[in-house]
């Protein structure tokens, strides 16, 4: 029987794809402070006449935002599966925890991103 044609396989996948999510989050509960601890704290532009619109700067940021979601639908799609370490399952876990913590890694990228957008946002309607 094809995996197409079972009915249990579609199941499985997304359970798999539930635990895979669910590790990832936990990874990057983890490591999102070490991970955006090494670079510099974003700046807030100076919104003037003279200077950018602030909706032109919100819509940028929620540009990249919507980008990095995207990358993270993805990566998700595209994370390791225990059928193509089969004959090499200690490599598994190895790739598994490496692929999660790139996703950490956009995780925070994306939460950093969005505080920065909200930050904008507020000190445009003061």
């Amino acid at each position: 029987m094809s995996s197409e044609n079972n009915p249990f396989y579609e199941e499985a996948l997304d359970a798999q794809r539930l635990a895979a999510d669910s590790f990832a989050r936990n990874t990057a509960r983890t490591t999102t402070t070490t991970i955006m601890d090494g670079l510099p704290d974003l700046v807030l532009p100076q919104v003037s006449i003279n200077g950018s619109h602030p909706d032109d700067l919100l819509a940028q940021q929620s540009a990249v935002i919507a980008a990095l979601a995207q990358l993270q639908r993805r990566m998700a799609a595209a994370r390791p599966h225990g059928r193509d370490y089969q004959y090499r399952p200690n490599e598994y876990a190895q790739a598994r925890d490496a692929w999660a913590a790139r996703e950490a890694l956009l995780m925070a990228l994306q939460q950093d991103l969005v505080d920065h957008a909200k930050a904008i946002s507020r000190s445009v309607q003061r």
